[in-house]
């Protein structure tokens, strides 16, 4: 595998990856139980981001409108301090500013601005968020 993780990062039981390269998670960084990682198009998750179980990162699709209807890639990033609550879909060309929140079971296809709560399907802009952030998601076993 060529992913890049870094120190205090973990990925949790039953996530799937579609390649195995195109993937850097940051420091102190989760992915959360059975997530849906399409790294085809690359993904880059920055430091202290908390992706909540069963969320989707999807970089391929397919232009609709082509005659040939080819497949295309678009890489996925998500800057530091930010969280995926559960559920959560993100698609191809997205990024995910520093100190976003996206609600659970929301679908994200825009880029966000940072520090701001963001929900729904698709996801809306609904409010702005501390900027002051200073906290580290080291995972801890709830069993050991």
């Amino acid at each position: 595998m060529k992913f890049k993780i870094a120190h205090g990062a973990s990925i949790h039981i039953g996530c799937k990856f579609l390649c195995a390269q195109h993937f850097e998670l940051g420091e102190t960084s989760t992915i959360n139980q059975n997530c849906y990682i399409d790294n085809r198009g690359g993904i880059s998750i920055g430091a202290n981001v908390n992706i909540a179980s069963r969320c989707a990162l999807i970089t391929a699709d397919h232009l609709i409108d082509s005659p040939s209807f080819e497949g295309r890639n678009r890489p996925i990033t998500i800057k530091d301090y930010s969280f995926l609550g559960y559920g959560v879909t993100v698609l191809g060309g997205v990024l995910i500013e520093n100190g976003c929140v996206i609600g659970a079971n929301s679908l994200v296809h825009k880029s966000t601005v940072p520090y701001h709560l963001y929900a729904g399907n698709p996801a809306k802009k609904l409010k702005a968020r501390n900027q002051d952030l200073n906290y580290t998601t080291t995972y801890r076993r709830l069993f050991h």
